[in-house]
């Protein structure tokens, strides 16, 4: 440019004036400082650029050594839940094994319990059966001896009710009013079972009977068959 710019110059430059070249100077040295102003900005935006650049880069490297902590945060908190699983999943198998194996005991118990049980329900049983057989043969016992006195009973009723019929065919009024005389009932009274006194005094009469001590004897025979009855 200062070629060109001489080169365009006349022949025979007119010579500068003293204010026209301190002008000049002084533009000179505007533009300079101008430069100056513009380079230092231009240094100064370089050097927060550069500064950005590095915090930026100082927090991804924070960031990234956090990030790095953390997950050998998560990998230990891992590892430590992996060894407690294991020891947990080892607890376990030990309580499954204590188990099966209390589960096998018990089983056993419960068939020796059971056969126990059984045996005592067959004992029971058993015994159960014997008492009612017994408690049969005692009633049928019971029963046969009821029958027993029942028939003796009703023979002796109609050997004395046959008795009274033929003593009423055969005899007339006085003779039975005799028969009814206190000689001949104390005979019968005295000589037949109890339980012919008893159905004796029950045909005749209270009143036929004039013993105040044999009505006692014949009410406490009563007494004597209701509570066999």
């Amino acid at each position: 440019e200062l070629r060109h710019w001489v080169t365009e110059l006349p022949t025979t430059p007119e010579p500068l004036s003293k204010d026209t070249h301190v002008q000049q100077l002084k533009m000179r040295h505007r533009d300079l400082e101008e430069q100056v102003q513009r380079l230092q900005e231009l240094l100064r935006i370089r050097e927060e650029i550069a500064d950005e650049q590095g915090q930026a880069a100082q927090r991804k490297l924070h960031d990234a050594h956090e990030h790095l902590q953390q997950a050998s945060a998560r990998e230990q908190d891992l590892r430590r839940q992996v060894q407690k699983r294991d020891e947990q999943q080892h607890l376990l198998l030990q309580a499954y094994d204590e188990l099966e194996k209390a589960y096998e005991e018990l089983e056993h118990r419960t068939e020796e319990q059971e056969q126990s049980l059984q045996q005592q329900l067959l004992a029971l049983e058993d015994r159960w059966k014997q008492q009612q057989l017994q408690q049969q043969l005692h009633r049928e016992e019971e029963l046969q001896d009821r029958q027993g006195q029942r028939q003796a009973l009703q023979q002796l009723e109609r050997q004395l009710q046959d008795r009274i019929d033929q003593l009423h065919q055969q005899q007339n009024d006085s003779k039975v009013k005799e028969l009814q005389g206190s000689q001949l009932r104390q005979h019968l009274l005295y000589k037949q079972p109890r339980e012919l006194r008893y159905w004796v005094c029950d045909v005749l009469g209270p009143d036929a009977v004039p013993d105040k001590q044999l009505r006692l004897r014949l009410k406490e025979a009563e007494k004597q068959l209701n509570e066999q009855v």
